[in-house]
């Protein structure tokens, strides 16, 4: 036992007293740290307050002038008093961060002539107890509405106002300020609303007028008494749903009537009657879902009927159908022509199929505006047209190519949207490579097709194969020699992988007899895929050179024959061929891509792109 032991045993209330020392530092080291957690920050955001508050007492002893006269109040703010060194700055308690400078004091002169003053004072977390905040005003009608141009503005005023203090407040007490909205001019103007409770706290909010002409009235004024647009005219554009349309005509309902600027894709037409058919199965069941403004749609009667010859449209209707979508007929097409010429592609060479047939053949309008027939193993051009409902406003735009009519029915959209909450038919770049929305994958990546062939960045030319070098048409992305190859090991070296995601598509057997919803296919995965007839926008191109103004789109043909299908984008007009009949072809091709991508600019049309981060 050393000596140390000998003395506590000898002395045992000394160990007791180093107990009850230790019990008592321990009791005050928590006391300290839970003060310093729980405490001590408040007490310093309440030193702060009261300096704020005797600061702004201060100020008005020697500014008596100023103070409210009877009945009224009156506001400093912290951001005054540090701007006039009458305060020095406070800050969030335990950091370098200053206090918000919003933070006031408020002097009420009441009934009994005293002076009461209310602090509210905000430091990060920390705020003073006291109401701070405005009423909640409540409108009659929506945030948002359109009115006609020319049309007088009617205010709609206010349905309620409360207040979590002063509870129900008259709502003829907010301030209604309309003065900017001017009905003259076409735009988005912003009415507002103020309304302040007993401490002064304040609400504004506002709501947006849109002044927008009605379409249907404008068609009119635009066109004669048929309503029709007719002959050279460049100002019947119109965006819709992500597309871009030309106006036809108002109907006698209000209802206007579009068709596709457009090649939304090629079909074969081999049926005796339209109603059913591959082409109007394929509107129906794939172009009819892509438009995201359905709601706007209205049935439409389409003339159908086939006729013994072009001259003699008597009997072109002898045959209708009602249906959302469908295509021009020869008698709307003729109502759009003075001297030769059509409202409806003017400045646009390439074909369009019409809905009727003559002796069973197909009937087209040419690149030279004219109704021509074609054989039945060409793949027209696909121009919908579909009708939408009367009431519709136009929110901007002059109806030019580069500056269409702009409907109501969706925003363009936004810095940091994601390119899945786009909508089918806008356009976007990747990779220095222009895209169209198509469509979305279950794990809600986006599905999309080049608007062009595949181009070389560096040159700005299309990047095309040899039809020398194949030995096999159908499409196989093992072959080296094969397009399937060729696009997902050789071509994919001109655009990033980096987003690209690998997915499975189908191989259809493109057998021309049955229509497109009955092809057999098989199944391949690719980060790049050949577009097919039946993609959306899979039609027109037009930045080729004169070498390879062809463009192979996907085909299967179960053959001896190595059977391509060629997309002529002179005039959209595809076709078969079943030899060597030209050198050299570009591609297009779908792809999928990760729909996290954001936008970083753009409106999502053909002249002003969506640009992704």
């Amino acid at each position: 036992m050393n000596i140390i032991e000998r003395y506590f045993k000898k002395n045992k209330n000394i160990k007791k007293v180093g107990i009850l020392v230790a019990i008592a530092l321990g009791i005050f080291l928590i006391t300290f740290i839970l003060w310093e957690l729980l405490f001590s920050k408040y007490y310093i955001f309440n030193k702060q307050e009261t300096r704020f508050l005797e600061a702004v007492e201060n100020y008005y002893s020697y500014k008596e002038n100023l103070l409210p006269k009877k009945g009224e109040i009156r506001e400093i703010t912290l951001e005054k008093m540090f701007l006039e060194n009458r305060l020095e700055s406070l800050y969030i308690p335990k950091t370098n961060t200053l206090c918000d400078t919003n933070s006031w004091v408020r002097v009420y002169h009441n009934e009994n002539d005293e002076y009461i003053y209310y602090v509210y004072l905000k430091c990060g977390n920390y705020e003073s107890n006291i109401d701070h905040t405005g009423p909640a005003i409540t409108l009659n009608g929506d945030s948002e509405i359109i009115i006609n141009h020319g049309q007088a503005y009617q205010e709609l005023g206010v349905k309620s106002v409360v207040d979590n203090v002063d509870g129900k407040i008259d709502p003829s007490k907010v301030e209604i300020d309309s003065s900017k909205v001017d009905t003259s001019k076409t735009g988005s103007y912003k009415v507002t609303y103020k309304v302040r409770d007993k401490l002064n706290n304040q609400t504004k909010i506002t709501r947006t007028v849109i002044v927008a002409r009605n379409l249907t009235e404008v068609v009119k004024q635009e066109t004669d008494d048929s309503n029709y647009y007719k002959g050279q005219v460049d100002n019947n554009y119109v965006q819709f749903s992500g597309m871009l349309w030309r106006i036809i005509n108002a109907n006698s309902d209000g209802s206007v009537k579009l068709i596709s600027e457009d090649i939304t894709n090629n079909l074969r037409y081999t049926e005796d009657k339209y109603k059913d058919s591959n082409i109007d199965k394929w509107l129906n069941n794939v172009f009819l879902p892509s438009i995201a403004s359905s709601s706007y749609l209205v049935e439409s009667e389409y003339c159908v009927g086939s006729i013994a010859s072009i001259e003699d449209i008597s009997n072109a209707c002898s045959e209708k159908i009602t249906s959302k979508v469908g295509l021009l007929s020869i008698d709307e097409y003729n109502k759009t022509l003075i001297n030769g010429m059509s409202s409806i592609n003017h400045n646009n060479n390439t074909y369009n199929i019409i809905a009727n047939k003559v002796n069973n053949q197909v009937v087209v309008v040419n690149a030279y505006k004219q109704l021509e027939t074609v054989s039945n193993l060409y793949l027209p051009p696909i121009k919908p047209v579909i009708t939408i409902k009367s009431d519709i406003y136009i929110v901007s735009g002059n109806g030019s190519k580069t500056n269409p009519y702009k409907l109501e029915d969706y925003n363009y959209g936004n810095e940091h949207d994601k390119i899945n909450t786009r909508i089918v038919g806008e356009y976007f770049n990747y990779s220095g490579m222009s895209f169209r929305v198509i469509g979305k994958t279950n794990d809600n990546n986006v599905k999309a097709i080049m608007a062009e062939p595949f181009m070389n960045n560096t040159t700005n030319t299309p990047l095309t194969v040899s039809i020398g070098d194949i030995n096999n048409y159908k499409y196989n992305n093992t072959d080296e020699n094969n397009p399937g190859y060729v696009i997902n090991n050789n071509l994919i070296d001109y655009i990033s992988e980096a987003s690209l995601i690998s997915a499975e598509y189908d191989i259809i057997t493109n057998d021309m007899s049955i229509s497109y919803d009955q092809f057999k296919s098989t199944k391949t995965r690719a980060k790049l895929m050949m577009a097919s007839t039946i993609d959306l926008f899979s039609g027109l191109n037009i930045s080729l050179e004169n070498n390879s103004r062809k463009i192979q789109l996907f085909s299967d043909i179960p053959s001896t024959e190595n059977n391509i299908i060629m997309l002529n984008v002179i005039n959209g007009m595809a076709f078969e061929i079943v030899n060597l009949q030209y050198d050299t072809y570009a591609f297009k091709t779908v792809t999928v891509l990760n729909g996290n991508l954001k936008i970083k600019s753009g409106k999502g049309t053909y002249d002003d792109p969506y640009i992704l981060k």
